[in-house]
Formats: C-alpha cells, structure tokens, sequence
C-alpha cells in the first residue's frame, strides 16, 4: 500500500528539460536540412555553368570553327584580346562567319542552356579571346558564367588553350 500512496510524478523541471533537448536537436536538424538544400542548389547552378561552357568550349575545339570565329569580322584581335558578353558574342560578332551554321549551331547550344527555369544566368557573363603571344594560331579563350541566387551571385570560371590551324 505505501507503493500506491508514494506516487512520484515527472516535476515542471524535469518537463522544461526535456523539452529544451527536444527543441535543440529539432533547430540542429532543421539547420543542417537548409544548409543542404542551398549547397544542393549552388552545386546545381555550378554544374549547368560548367556544362554550358564545356559546350561551348567543345565546339571551339574543333578548329576549323575555332578559325572561323577568329577570322571573322566580329571578333577583333588587332589589339592582342577580344571580349564581349557572351550573347553578343553569339548573336551579334558571329553574323560574319563563314559558314553561318557555326553561329546557329553556337546560338541554340546557348538557348538550350537558358532554357532551364532553375538557372537564373544573367548577361555579364562574357567570353575573352587572347593571341598566346608565343605560338602563331594559339588562342587563350576564357568563359566566366554568373548567375544569380538568393544569397548573391555565383560564378564560375574556365580558361583553356586552344589551336586555330
């Protein structure tokens, strides 16, 4: 009988305790779930950066474009360097290229990339063409894609070499 009449129950404290971990480790968890979610988003945004400069970059590889483009009237490396944004680049420099296809092909490889809601590109991104200076038809061509997220703008960078033969 003194079991029945000797009834301890769980005091406020205790309850205020419990509490307190299960909310810490609830607002732990929640932090790390939204530090995921914007990696995964920054990684997202990075790769369609990277996969819109490889094509770009892997149509210029071919050098018998590459040497369209560089001896087109649109891109002038009188002074060593060419640069421009890279739409212009595509819809206004390449109008003199022979043949046209070289800027069809280059414009819809460009729209395709734009296409995708989730990548929010905007239009500073640009494209640098350089003489090497050391070897004659060796070009150093530089792409830099900016895009914009909610914490500020993301950036991706590629630079090659490449040969105009």
């Amino acid at each position: 009988m003194n079991n029945l009449k000797n009834d301890e129950g769980v005091t406020l404290v205790e309850v205020i305790l419990a509490f307190t971990i299960i909310i810490i480790i609830i607002t732990t968890f929640t932090g790390a779930v939204l530090v995921g979610f914007r990696s995964e988003r920054t990684t997202r945004n990075i790769d369609l950066a990277s996969s819109m400069s490889a094509s770009i970059l892997d149509y210029l590889a071919n050098s018998n474009n590459l040497k369209s483009v560089i001896n087109s009237d649109g891109v002038d490396l009188s002074s060593g360097s060419y640069s421009n944004d890279i739409r212009g680049f595509i819809e206004d420099d390449l109008d003199t290229v022979s043949p046209i296809i070289i800027k069809d092909q280059l414009s819809d490889i460009f729209d395709d990339h734009l296409d995708n809601n989730r990548f929010n590109y905007l239009e500073k991104s640009e494209i640098e063409i350089s003489d090497s200076g050391v070897i004659d038809d060796l070009y150093n061509i530089k792409l830099t894609i900016f895009w914009q997220e909610e914490q500020g703008e993301g950036t991706y960078e590629i630079e090659t070499m490449m040969r105009a033969d």
